[in-house]
């Protein structure tokens, strides 16, 4: 025999279907929120999709400012225009009063100020907004949205006025403490700087010596043209070595070693040949007791590899840092192979100006190429398709044997 259902059970069980729906819906918002690259994009682009969960007419997400002296939003005024609106952290509105306490309300009637003050003595409404456009805000639930580990306040969450009449149902405010808990997640990973690998080069950046677009202009064309970045940034930025120098400097955290016509060598030379020191990068300067100072293009590099240790044991380090170009001159000049040196540095020169002409006549005629200039020949190769559309393996499509002068 089926048992009798009370109505009493009868509504409870209606209670309980509706919560299990509305949070299910609420799992879609929050998966709405998950997906978005920032918290402009939370306050522009998944309001709507709040406001359709709880059932309110309006609504104002809140995020803390980068002064935490107030709270801001971006209100939308058009399809693709919006504008930022900032709120004083205090008791002269709802939202700063929840900002300043960190305690949520759901109030029935903001303008019932015996109603607010049995909340807090110092509620306030602001009605600013009100008596501008003639909007009449009845209810609202405000709640904050706090750091679950720190405490920290990182924004507010305002509904404003339930569509369905009336004061908003408990299972509104329980929703909005719930959100909030996913916003504060949202709110305090988007708020952090993105993760950039940083380099040698950007300092560049910071100190001036050219933009971030055209650094990343010249990496572009680096790439394209194969040549090294520091030669494009000189030869076609007009980067000025001591520039590249000071950024290397605030890069590595040693001082910057420009080339002098003028320097002195050391016996310690002796331990370590040129073509050792230019295929390692590191070149011995000078020496004063029982210290040695090295110019290195690598300084981490260099010190992680212990090879100071190993070649001059007992010595203290005192590292310098170069340019290449320098780099390259200072080795020519310590070693006593200018002559030497002046023809490598002629010949590395005329080499890039091969290769950027004729990559620059390919990139307007044959995009599809990419040129490999060595001072014997020039190689011209096209990638040909592979699997599933993927790049293959570089087929020489022209050789061109040279002669440099």
């Amino acid at each position: 025999m089926n048992k009798q259902v009370s109505w009493e059970e009868h509504q409870q069980l209606k209670r309980e279907e509706r919560r299990a729906a509305f949070f299910q819906r609420l799992e879609d918002v929050v998966r709405r929120i998950d997906a978005t690259e920032g918290i402009d994009e939370i306050m522009l682009e998944v309001s709507r999709d709040i406001c359709i969960l709880f059932g309110c007419d309006r609504l104002t997400l809140y995020a803390m400012s980068a002064s935490r002296m107030s709270i801001e939003s971006k209100i939308k005024t058009g399809m693709d225009s919006f504008r930022d609106f900032a709120l004083p952290i205090g008791n002269s509105s709802i939202a700063g009063h929840v900002a300043l306490t960190r305690r949520g309300f759901n109030i029935r009637n903001v303008y019932d100020e015996q109603e607010l003050r049995s909340y807090s003595r110092e509620l306030r409404f602001l009605d600013t907004v009100d008596k501008r456009t003639g909007y009449r805000t009845r209810e609202m639930v405000a709640v904050p949205i706090v750091h679950a580990a720190t405490g920290d306040l990182l924004g507010v969450l305002q509904l404003i006025n339930n569509r369905l009449g009336g004061p908003f149902p408990d299972l509104v405010e329980e929703g909005a403490r719930a959100l909030c808990k996913t916003l504060a997640i949202a709110f305090e990973q988007r708020s952090k700087p993105a993760i950039t690998v940083r380099t040698r080069f950007d300092p560049l950046v910071v100190q001036g010596a050219l933009s971030r677009p055209e650094l990343e202009l010249a990496r572009r064309t680096a790439r394209r043209k194969q040549l090294d970045l520091e030669d494009v940034l000189i030869d076609e930025f007009q980067v000025k070595p001591e520039q590249l120098g000071a950024a290397y400097s605030d890069f590595f955290g040693v001082p910057y070693e420009p080339f002098r016509a003028a320097r002195a060598g050391t016996r310690l030379h002796d331990n370590a040949k040129r073509d050792y020191s230019v295929k390692n990068g590191w070149l011995l300067l000078d020496a004063f007791g029982d210290s040695i100072t090295v110019l290195a293009l690598d300084p981490h590099r260099l010190q992680d590899s212990r090879a100071m240790e190993e070649l001059f044991p007992g010595y203290g380090l005192r590292l310098r840092v170069s340019t290449r170009r320098e780099f390259l001159q200072t080795v020519a000049q310590l070693y006593g192979d200018s002559r030497q040196g002046d023809e490598s540095d002629a010949e590395d020169a005329l080499t890039r100006r091969i290769q950027k002409i004729v990559m620059d006549a390919l990139g307007s005629a044959a995009p599809e190429l990419r040129a490999v200039v060595r001072p014997e020949h020039v190689r011209l190769l096209r990638s040909e398709a592979g699997e599933g559309g993927e790049p293959g393996k570089a087929q020489v499509a022209l050789r061109i044997d040279l002669r440099l002068p």
